[in-house]
């Protein structure tokens, strides 16, 4: 049984990447949302009424380690289960011990695509560029700071280009993980004048932030 543990930044769309080459299994719907439910129970203990653009890395109580165990030991005879959250990037150490056969695909993304990608959703709302700019910065380090200690059972990849959808993507993770994942073409991407324009927006206010820069 493989549990792959998917995580990435807050904005950069790398969980319809992920859904594009990874089908998650109808049957475990069930089991998708009670994982979810409770990382969502450890980041509002931890993080009470708190936006999660304010969120630093943490070590969950350990109250919730029986509880992680327990949910993530029933699929222990499934192929490959497959569950993806941003947040967890923030408390990864904590996954690692509750699977202790894990993998970890973690999806990174280049400072000037996440402000875009934020800027996209967000065309109103100038006023948290910066705490969206931090939460990117605390995020990308953490997974980096988990490769990096554990690049047997993880792998760290960028975001756009996992989004070219080329065979090399689908091989690279049978290889790492040693599953059996099928490539299936897909349409390429069409890069629009808009995109062009957000990250153009995103590159210039960057050279503004100097922390983000030194990363």
């Amino acid at each position: 049984m493989t549990t792959l543990i998917c995580s990435g930044s807050l904005f950069s769309d790398w969980r319809n990447i992920l859904k594009k080459h990874v089908s998650a299994d109808s049957s475990k719907l069930s089991a998708h949302a009670e994982i979810s439910a409770l990382a969502e129970d450890i980041c509002q203990r931890q993080f009470p009424q708190s936006s999660e653009l304010n969120w630093q890395t943490f070590t969950p109580d350990v109250d919730y380690n029986d509880r992680a165990g327990q949910l993530l030991s029933s699929l222990e005879n499934e192929p490959l289960f497959t569950w993806e959250n941003s947040n967890s990037s923030l408390y990864l150490n904590f996954w690692k011990k509750a699977a202790k056969n894990a993998k970890f695909l973690l999806f990174y993304s280049s400072p000037e695509f996440e402000l875009s990608s934020y800027i996209s959703t967000h065309p109103f709302d100038t006023s948290s560029i910066e705490m969206a700019m931090n939460a990117w910065l605390i995020r990308t380090q953490a997974m980096l700071a988990f490769f990096m200690h554990n690049r047997d059972r993880s792998l760290l990849l960028d975001v756009q280009s996992a989004d070219s959808a080329n065979e090399s993507f689908i091989q690279i993770l049978n290889q790492q993980f040693d599953l059996n994942l099928e490539f299936k073409p897909l349409a390429a991407a069409v890069l629009n004048d808009s995109s062009v324009l957000l990250e153009y927006l995103a590159t210039t206010l960057l050279l503004k932030n100097q922390q983000v820069s030194e990363l």
